[in-house]
């Protein structure tokens, strides 16, 4: 996952969360 690898991504929550919405799908970001 990506999303580990870039942890400094963390920092910048809408940055993450566009990335991560487009790799991975709203069920994930749900947890």
């Amino acid at each position: 996952m990506p999303t580990e690898e870039e942890p400094e991504d963390h920092t910048d929550s809408n940055k993450s969360f566009g990335y991560i919405k487009k790799e991975t799908p709203v069920e994930v970001l749900k947890g």
